[in-house]
């Protein structure tokens, strides 16, 4: 699949990137849910405070060594249950763990993972808490060379699954951005300016092919329903991923935007065998092309 590596303007810092540029310019695209979606009270009642330490159910770290290799670079992965590999077994791996082996062979230097991610219906809040107050997540990002961001659908669709979507999907639209942009400003303040190749990703359409549209949503169960269903989620989604790479680009830093590489070039098709048994979290094939859609955009600024 084509891809579109679009840069800001050379006043702004050289990482400044989009994968597809659709969802960097609010030209017609479309997005979705690859996490897991819990119940409206569940997202409803997340606090937004630092969870304790062993409630955060870390994934494993790994390391990546390739031959000749120098000092050790530190990938982190943060995010909800997308990179959290949820319903994806073994061997299966979370895409944060692929990309760190692709960076290893693109960078020449080792490459240790600590993947922060989690699989308890994250929001935008409570990472921005976490970031905040937790000295696991708060020492990771402090010395990550690279690292990618995939979060937001909790607070975007999550809640809107069960009733009114459309003013329900605004106001989570309003939650994302505003928590996304405090997000990777505490990420850069952690990171005090040292060079750090950051990449937030956009998220994919899983409803097409689902066995639960549109009636799930309240549309009519007929043609029509689902017609008018795919279209008014579509341009939700749209919206949606175009709010995050504006956001991501605003603070000098790469959006990989996964909607056209799950769903193809007019973002339209099933994804298929890129998700897994819930037609919404990536398979394994998934979360490889995921890895190497994020390596595609490069390692920049670190080379």
């Amino acid at each position: 699949m084509s891809q579109f590596l679009n840069s800001r303007p050379a006043t702004a810092m050289s990482a400044l990137a989009c994968i597809a540029f659709a969802a960097c310019g609010g030209v017609a695209t479309q997005s979705a849910r690859p996490t897991e979606h819990p119940p409206a009270s569940l997202a409803a009642s997340t606090p937004a405070v630092a969870l304790p330490t062993q409630s955060l159910h870390v994934l494993p770290s790994t390391s990546v060594k390739p031959s000749g290799s120098g000092l050790k670079l530190q990938l982190v992965g943060l995010g909800d249950s997308m990179p959290g590999a949820l319903d994806c077994s073994a061997p299966c791996r979370s895409f944060v763990d692929v990309y760190g082996e692709l960076a290893a062979e693109g960078l020449g230097q080792p490459v240790a993972v600590t993947n922060l991610a989690t699989n308890d219906g994250l929001t935008t809040d409570v990472l921005l808490q976490r970031l905040r107050t937790d000295p696991i997540h708060r020492q990771a990002v402090a010395g990550a060379d690279l690292l990618t961001l995939s979060i937001g659908n909790n607070d975007w669709e999550g809640p809107c699954y069960w009733a009114g979507h459309a003013a329900c999907f605004e106001a989570g639209l309003a939650t994302v951005e505003r928590n996304l942009g405090l997000i990777l400003d505490e990420v850069l303040a952690l990171r005090a300016g040292a060079p750090t190749a950051i990449r937030v990703t956009t998220q994919y359409d899983t409803w097409i092919g689902s066995s639960g549209t549109p009636g799930d949503w309240g549309f009519p169960a007929t043609d029509a329903g689902l017609a008018e269903f795919h279209s008014a989620f579509k341009a939700a989604l749209t919206k949606y991923n175009a709010m995050v790479c504006r956001v991501a680009v605003a603070h000098g830093v790469v959006c990989v935007d996964l909607a056209p590489v799950f769903n193809g070039p007019h973002l339209d098709d099933d994804a298929g065998d890129l998700l897994g048994p819930d037609h919404a979290h990536p398979s394994k094939a998934g979360h490889e092309l995921i890895a190497s859609t994020i390596a595609g955009a490069g390692f920049e600024p670190l080379r």
